[in-house]
Formats: C-alpha cells, sequence, structure tokens
C-alpha cells in the first residue's frame, strides 16, 4: 500500500510540475514589445484582422494558405513545428513548439516594429484545444524573434487584430484570457 502511494504522489507531483512549466509567461523577450492596457489608450479603432493560416482539424480549412509578408509570399508548413517558407522554398523562420504541445491553429497579421516601411509579424498559435493555451510570437521585418509569450485562452474565433489610435500608431490587439495590448516601445 505505501508503494502505491508514493506513486500515487509522485503521479500529482509531475502534473502540477507539467502546469507550472505550462502557464502562462513570457519566455522571450528582446525589449522591444511592451504590453499596454487598452483603457490607456484613446479612440481606437480595428483597422486589419490576422489571417487564419493553419488548422490542424479536419472540419475547418484542411489546407495552409498563403500569407502575404511585406509583399512575399510566405506558406506554413506544420509537423513538428513551424516552417515558414518564401516561395522558393527558402525557410524564413522555423518555431519549435514541441516541449509545449500540438498546433492546432496558426493566426497571423502584419505589424508595424519601427520607422522603416518593412512590417514585423505577429504569430498566434492555438496549442492542443484541451491545453487552452496559446503561444504569442512577434517577428521584426528581418525574421528576428523580438518577443515569445505562453498564453492562456479561452475565447473562439479570431482573438487578434491591429487597431490604431487617433495618431496613428498601431497596436497588436489580442483578446485571449483578458484583452490586451502589445506595442513596438521604439519612438
Amino acid at each position: 500500500m505505501f508503494s502505491y502511494n508514493r506513486f500515487f504522489f509522485s503521479g500529482i507531483l509531475f502534473v502540477k510540475y507539467q502546469e507550472w512549466v505550462q502557464r502562462p509567461h513570457i519566455i522571450f523577450d528582446a525589449g522591444r514589445i511592451i504590453k499596454i492596457n487598452p483603457s490607456a489608450i484613446k479612440v481606437i479603432k480595428k483597422t486589419s484582422e490576422s489571417k487564419f493560416v493553419f488548422t490542424t482539424y479536419s472540419d475547418e480549412k484542411s489546407e495552409a494558405e498563403p500569407f502575404l509578408w511585406n509583399g512575399k509570399k510566405i506558406r506554413f508548413d506544420v509537423g513538428n513545428s513551424i516552417a515558414m517558407r518564401g516561395e522558393n522554398g527558402n525557410n524564413i523562420i522555423t518555431i519549435d513548439l514541441t516541449k509545449y504541445d500540438y498546433i492546432g491553429r496558426i493566426h497571423v497579421i502584419q505589424l508595424v516594429i519601427d520607422n522603416s516601411a518593412s512590417k514585423g509579424l505577429a504569430v498566434l498559435v492555438r496549442l492542443r484545444a484541451t491545453s487552452r493555451r496559446s503561444m504569442l510570437l512577434i517577428y521584426d521585418p528581418a525574421a528576428k524573434l523580438l518577443y515569445q509569450e505562453l498564453l492562456y485562452r479561452n475565447k473562439n474565433g479570431n482573438m487578434m487584430n491591429i487597431n490604431t489610435d487617433a495618431t496613428g500608431k498601431e497596436y497588436l490587439y489580442l483578446d485571449i484570457e483578458s484583452p490586451i495590448l502589445y506595442s513596438s516601445n521604439t519612438k
């Protein structure tokens, strides 16, 4: 009986540890993206919605669609990782999420990162439905990772878009656990 209880409690500890590892938290931050409470910004309008580019579920779109990023078509190849490839098949970005969960859906959107004409890319990956987790990744125009955060999610549909304030500044809007804005901290 003693060994059974020890096995039972070690199983509980393992589950608690896994939940701690999978807790919502910032995984990487290059210091160029900031989070803002939506109530801190005045006169916001939605200017564009993210594009649904991949699903693993058979009752939804079955093929990954190309996405136009800074005038170039990119495709999403999804297996154990996500590979974003250019038209000639060259690898632009690889995202390895195997230690988090399997990939359910992917939404992407372009966003202003700096004063250049090129835009960055925000990638929202919804993980296994029962995990209730999503992963946000933000890249600069050169495909360099700027920000990665593991998030809770509890809403369905399109949860990511670009909002613009009265001055024309863009904000990445996410409505996951609660609404939040992300912005470049460059002036």
